[in-house]
């Protein structure tokens, strides 16, 4: 039986190609790294204490007293108590958003290796197919056949 010089190459080289088993332990700390780091900013939402903020970092302007600038001060301490407010809103919905890019690279991420697996298979699948075909021994079996029976089984 003879080898296909090709497809021993070939054979080869998918047989050096990486395990399933290392491409999905990869594949796993990749995943155990995004759950980390949407585990880690979802703690940080729920320490932001943004409702907190806004009853005790308020000050009324009158408690600033009634001298000449105390009015002024009232007002630019609530402007920029408005500002914090309003960048702690900003920053809860941009960790928010990137939660979200983490769920959704981790879905991707789960899709495409299914997809590689079942592409990795289906490409052995054929390799092994045409490998199997190129190994038959119906035309030497013939032949040899033949040989023996020259008239043929007449």
């Amino acid at each position: 039986m003879t080898v296909n010089p090709y497809m021993a190459d070939l054979m080869s080289l998918i047989n050096q190609a990486k395990s399933p088993q290392r491409a999905l332990s990869d594949i796993e700390l990749v995943d155990e790294e995004i759950r980390g780091v949407i585990s880690q900013v979802q703690h940080e939402l729920e320490q932001n204490e943004r409702q907190k903020f806004r009853r005790e970092a308020e000050i009324n302007e009158a408690s600033f007293g009634g001298g000449d600038y105390a009015s002024d001060l009232g007002v630019h301490h609530t402007r920029a108590h408005v500002v914090v407010d309003e960048t702690l809103g900003g920053v809860e919905t941009d960790l928010q958003d990137f939660v979200a890019a983490c769920t959704e690279a981790r879905e991707i991420l789960t899709e495409s290796d299914a997809q590689a697996s079942e592409d990795f298979t289906m490409v052995t699948e054929f390799i092994s197919a045409i490998d199997g075909g190129s190994h038959g021994n119906n035309t030497q079996d013939a032949n040899d056949h033949a040989q023996q029976n020259p008239g043929g089984d007449a």
